[in-house]
């Protein structure tokens, strides 16, 4: 291998914190570099090469996924509301016609349309950037956002209605919904099994450090976004790190219903990394 260190890409929300806080403090080794951006910039860099490795939406690994493998027992996953996943929308769900899509996340936009299928609705889509902010003359009917954006729209209390997508879904299966999925490009892991395999450890012992530091990773999550520590770790002990047998479940449905409503062609086979034995 060659003398770089080889890049994993990591979303740039605090819901990624308690994941990687450990590595980033220094307590837990870790010989990969880290890149901070939106789960679709992620899956560019990805499908570039720019990446070896990264959390990606579930949803881009339909279209991949004999690109990449996926590393077991990591995941970003809600059990009900995510409080981060949201449709603010001013009429209710059944009359919507119009949904403005942030575009930072393929998961969330596809959950959304994947819904309003479910529900029988019919409705135009107009994808924006993820940032994007109306003016109070100009408000859409509805719109999605995702990540630190929409917390902050939460707290504006703006808008008549409020959905939170993972609650929507729970509300429909009873199962847990997988937002991202942390995979490694095939081609890497096949060269560099030990590099993927220090990798899956040094995330293992970052998420147990995590658990450990709650309220210390709770206060310098609420100063990035403007919520009392409180608030911060109430949130983030709505989100999942772990990605076990109803998480699998979950994800296999929704690639499968994806497929149903010729959202994707086909559903993926979830193909994981033979995690070397230590």
């Amino acid at each position: 291998m060659s003398t770089l260190r080889p890049r994993a890409g990591v979303v740039s929300y605090i819901n990624s914190v308690p994941m990687i806080h450990g590595i980033q403090q220094g307590r837990v080794p870790c010989n990969w570099d880290l890149h901070f951006t939106t789960p679709a910039c992620i899956s560019e860099l990805l499908f570039a090469g720019e990446v070896q490795s990264g959390l990606v939406s579930s949803f881009a690994y339909t279209g991949a996924g004999s690109e990449y493998v996926v590393l077991p027992d990591v995941s970003i996953s809600s059990c009900g509301n995510v409080q981060s996943v949201l449709l603010f929308h001013n009429k209710p769900l059944g009359r919507i016609r119009h949904i403005h899509l942030s575009s930072s996340s393929l998961t969330s936009s596809n959950l959304m349309r994947l819904l309003m299928h479910l529900e029988g609705v019919p409705c135009q889509y107009t994808a924006i950037d993820g940032e994007e902010q109306f003016a109070p003359d100009q408000q859409p009917e509805a719109v999605m956002y995702i990540g630190d954006r929409a917390l902050q729209e939460l707290r504006l209390g703006r808008f008549s209605y409020v959905s939170d997508l993972a609650a929507l879904w729970y509300d429909k299966f009873h199962l847990p919904f997988v937002f991202a999925l942390w995979v490694v490009r095939r081609d890497f892991a096949g060269e560099h099994p030990a590099a993927v395999g220090e990798l899956y450890h040094s995330l293992q012992q970052s998420m147990a450090y995590g658990k450990q530091h709650r309220d210390e990773i709770a206060a310098l999550c609420g100063q990035r976004i403007g919520y009392s520590p409180a608030e911060s770790r109430d949130y983030l002990s709505k989100i999942h790190y772990e990605l076990g047998p109803e998480h699998l479940k979950a994800l296999k449905l929704f690639y499968s219903l994806l497929e149903i409503f010729q959202i994707i062609p086909e559903a993926p086979v979830v193909e994981f990394f033979p995690v070397p034995e230590r």
